[in-house]
């Protein structure tokens, strides 16, 4: 599916399904379907010209047009498939228990069913006609044809190989060191500075860095965002967490009023667990009104020790009450830098026939960060040509370098959305649905877009998962979106930047892709009819609501908190629903959405239940669901044992308690599959030999015994396509039968094996051959020796990124040249002492390091060689001991100084925290 052509990519896909013989419509209506299929043909081509033209140089004919054939594509793709639905529940519901008057029924209920697609099918091609007619009307194509900005780009194909790279910021830390170290002076004298500045000069980046060189001469620190349509609640919280992320872990599922978490903040600020008063460093990114400002302040007590606040904001008001530091611009050289550097590596690379142009493009971005990264983006992957690259200069607004206002900046932002392949525009316009600030899951966006319909094999035996998981990247790598919460290394989820949100949800609601309905700014649709619904604010009430949106349509729909419940119809009214996405939501009994009714969704793909409260009986008519792709359930709910019906299941996650019903090897489809105890549903361990599509798989038990071990072992041995696999045993047992008679597929990308149970040592999977083991990147194993011919063998896994091992003892540990050439992070726990060398040259590519080991007399001299690790740039070190004899003190201080010489002494310098 396109935005700029709304449903016609999956509509023409049914319409050719449509006139197949299994539909056995008449020849007058397959004549009909056929004759539909090549005028919508013709109007997705028309509209993928109008998709690549900027809606200020269109004509409003044109645009109004468009609109309507949007339009018109939604109503023909609802009719069609409503039909293809109805017949095809009708087929599976025909079975042998059927009676013969039922047979009848079925019967004449498939020639009214056929009927009424004939009717609809009629409707929609006069429309179509008349839509065509006013095409010609109005000259759509000829003044299409006259736009032409030169800046359009080929998609390129698969994963750039430079993607981790693009994940470092040091590209948009270029020229923060001048405004870093004025920030810092006027920290000196103030304890309460603001950043202030329009959106996309690097407020949030210069605060981050400033934070991290001042981290070590406070007590804890805390960085939290605020946002337009501040959850103030949610702030206090996650600044809970952030300064003590182990007496808070649990926080976020606590219920507090505002109260409550202003007492526990200020208690904590003023805490006895310092000999002095807690010395806090807390930055506050992005406020946007005075009364959030005056809330978080009440929490944030001064107590005379030192401790600093730092906030962002564009509002100037709300700087001055703060005390303002006002951002500038980048330096003209910083400029440079940035813009040379994501294009070309370095200036003097630039051609000759490119130094002109390119002065002039960066003197209309204004040294604007944000719009030298995307307008760089945009130019990378264009030829280097000067005719393409003043197309490109010519289609920028002018006045950017003078006025630093969104509607300049769109200019610039626009043009890097029009230069995505359409598939990448409907897929970033689709993160609208979301708030600002959130933090996006990666696999829960990419299986909402497969659930879409926007991910469309490109060739025989494409996984949908991966061909979208491709698109997630390469928006990263044109800056559209920003990586977040890092696992093993890589982004778990994303951010959209305050300046591109804004953008897709102005370009969404034009194209009436997504409605939002926040209470602060009900940026809806001009039309009437609301295709994706999104209610986000938790301040929502009946005032806010539109009356006048048609709900009949809604193919999706995304609520982010309670609140906005009451302004919905009954979820029956959603006929054609095809995603339901519901996050701390209570849905008790009585509540106005009743989801009661969501077994009769017939059309639902995605349904995700996140931290809402409802009937655990919910699902009983689940087999209603003939299509369902996705179910996510984060709390116990009793799955019926018809749920092996859903032959079209691709993505499972439940939670830990709830108990599979027999018969789930029946799921063949199935890809991810999460959180299975498999001590409750014991014969699931032998049906799992058959889901063998799965690419993810976690696995929870307490205890193993011989029979379980046997029916797990032969059913991993055969899912040749497990690309992640987590097991979580909390029993005594040892997991060395799953080191000693399990060979993962070559496809294993991470294995993680964290409990109470352990390898007795490294698995043999990877002892024998791990040069076998060729896409490898993350492993985490829990051993009871780690010996020094085992972190040889690991050292040879040639994709190895992040390893974490936990060992109850070691041996005298090397690691040597040639060994982990790849890996990034290196994460070793010993509950013992810890004898380990990294010899010059090792890890060459290792950036982070922890350590964790116990500090006892004899431990040596504690020289460990980092300063051989080249690339090293922060490291962790956890020491413990047994007792608190002088000795033992001595020896403690005694390892803390040696890691402190390290640190000096190594040439990067690398941040050190000893814990």
């Amino acid at each position: 599916m396109d935005s700029a052509t709304g449903a016609m990519g999956s509509l023409l896909l049914k319409l050719g399904e449509l006139a197949m013989d299994e539909y056995n419509l008449q020849k007058g209506v397959k004549r009909n379907v056929e004759a539909l299929r090549r005028e919508m043909e013709s109007m997705q081509a028309a509209l993928r010209k109008v998709g690549d033209a900027p809606s200020d140089q269109l004509d409003e004919q044109v645009e109004l047009w468009a609109r309507d054939v949007r339009e018109l594509s939604y109503d023909a793709d609802d009719v069609v498939d409503t039909f293809m639905v109805r017949v095809r529940v009708d087929d599976d519901n025909h079975g042998s228990k059927w009676m013969v008057m039922n047979k009848v029924a079925g019967f004449l209920r498939k020639a009214k069913t056929r009927h009424d697609i004939a009717d609809e099918i009629k409707g929609i091609m006069e429309r179509a006609r008349e839509v065509a007619a006013r095409r010609d009307r109005y000259k759509v194509d000829a003044v299409v044809a006259r736009f032409n900005n030169g800046a359009a780009a080929a998609a390129t194909g698969g994963c750039d190989p430079r993607l981790y790279g693009l994940y470092r910021d040091e590209a948009e830390l270029v020229g923060i060191d001048e405004a870093s170290d004025e920030l810092m002076n006027a920290l000196a004298t103030e304890t309460v500075v603001s950043v202030v500045g329009g959106g996309g000069l690097g407020k949030t980046t210069l605060a981050r860095a400033v934070c991290n060189r001042l981290k070590p001469q406070f007590d804890c620190t805390a960085f939290v965002s605020v946002s337009s349509a501040p959850d103030i609640k949610k702030v206090f919280k996650d600044m809970l967490l952030e300064l003590d992320k182990t007496k808070y872990k649990d926080i976020h599922n606590l219920v507090r009023d505002e109260k409550q978490l202003i007492d526990e903040l200020r208690d904590f600020i003023q805490n006895k667990r310092f000999p002095h008063a807690c010395r806090y460093l807390i930055v506050i990114d992005d406020i946007w009104d005075i009364a959030s400002w005056s809330a978080i302040r009440c929490a944030l007590v001064e107590n005379n020790d030192g401790s600093t606040i730092i906030a962002t904001t564009r509002d100037f008001d709300i700087a001055e009450q703060i005390g303002s530091h006002k951002l500038k611009t980048l330096p003209p050289k910083s400029s440079k830098k940035l813009f040379y550097g994501r294009i070309f590596g370095s200036e003097d690379k630039c051609p000759q026939e490119l130094v002109e142009v390119s002065g002039k493009i960066l003197k209309k971005c204004g040294d604007v960060p944000l719009a030298i990264i995307t307008i760089a983006s945009v130019l990378a992957r264009i030829r280097n040509m000067a005719e393409e690259w003043y197309k490109v200069y010519n289609s920028i607004g002018y006045g950017l370098g003078n006025n630093h206002d969104m509607k300049n900046m769109r200019k610039i932002l626009s043009l890097s959305y029009h230069n995505l392949p359409s598939h990448l525009r409907t897929c970033l316009l689709y993160l609208s649905i979301f708030p600002e600030d959130y933090e996006i899951e990666r696999s829960r966006l990419i299986r909402m877009w497969i659930s879409e319909g926007f991910i469309h094999p490109e060739k025989d035996g494409d996984n949908l998962f991966e061909l979208a998981d491709n698109y997630f990247n390469e928006l990263i790598n044109r800056s559209l979106i920003q990586p977040s919460g890092y696992v093993s290394g890589m982004p778990h989820s994303c951010r959209v930047h305050d300046m591109i949100h804004d953008l897709i949800r102005s370009l969404s609601s034009k194209e009436n892709f997504v409605t939002v309905l926040d209470g602060i700014s009900q940026q809806t649709s001009p039309a009437s009819k609301v295709r994706r619904l999104s209610l986000q604010n938790n301040k929502l009430d009946n005032s806010t609501a539109q009356t006048n949106l048609k709900m009949s349509q809604v193919r999706s729909l995304s609520i982010f908190s309670s609140s906005g419940v009451s302004l919905l119809p009954s979820l029956s009214s959603f006929q054609v629903l095809r995603v339901l996405d519901l996050e701390n939501c209570y849905l008790t009994e009585g509540c106005h959405l009743d989801l009661r009714h969501v077994c009769n969704l017939f059309h639902l793909r995605y349904l995700r239940l996140y931290e809402c409260n409802f009937d655990r009986e919910l699902l009983k008519e689940i087999e209603n669901l003939k299509f369902l792709q996705t179910l996510i359930v984060k709390r116990e709910v009793r799955l019926p044992s018809t749920i092996v019906e859903l032959k079209r299941l691709m993505f499972l996650h439940v939670h830990t308690d709830t108990i599979l019903p027999e018969g789930m090897d029946n799921l063949t489809l199935l890809e991810e599959l999460s959180l299975i105890d498999i001590n409750k549903s014991p014969n699931f361990a032998k049906e799992l030999r058959n889901l063998m599509k799965l690419r993810e798989l976690e696995l929870f038990w307490g205890e193993m015994n011989e029979s379980l071990e046997e029916a797990l072992i032969e059913s991993l041995c055969n899912l040749h396509r497990i690309q992640n696999l987590q097991i979580f045993p909390f029993g005594n047992s040892s997991l060395d039968f799953i080191g000693e008679r399990w060979m993962p597929s070559v496809y294993l990308q991470r294995f993680v094996a964290t409990g109470s149970s352990r390898f007795t040592i490294v698995p043999a999977w990877i002892r024998k051959n791990p040069s076998l083991l060729t896409n490898l990147t993350n492993l985490s194993i829990k051993l009871q020796e780690l010996r020094q011919e085992d972190l040889k063998a690991l050292g040879r896994l040639p994709a190895l990124l992040n390893l974490r091992l936990y060992a109850d003892r070691s041996e005298c540990l090397l690691t040597c040249v040639g060994e982990f050439c790849c890996l990034r992070s290196f994460n070793l726990r010993s509950r013992d002492s810890l004898r380990l060398t990294f010899h010059q040259g090792a890890m060459p590519r290792v950036q982070r390091v922890l350590l964790s080991f116990h500090v006892q007399d004899g431990n040596g001299d504690f020289d460990f060689g980092l300063e051989n690790l080249l690339s090293l740039e922060h490291a962790d070190v956890f020491l413990s001991q047994t007792t608190g004899t002088i000795d033992n003190d001595m020896e403690m201080e005694r390892a803390k100084s040696a890691l402190r010489h390290a640190a000096l002494i190594h040439p990067n310098h690398p941040t050190l925290e000893i814990h």
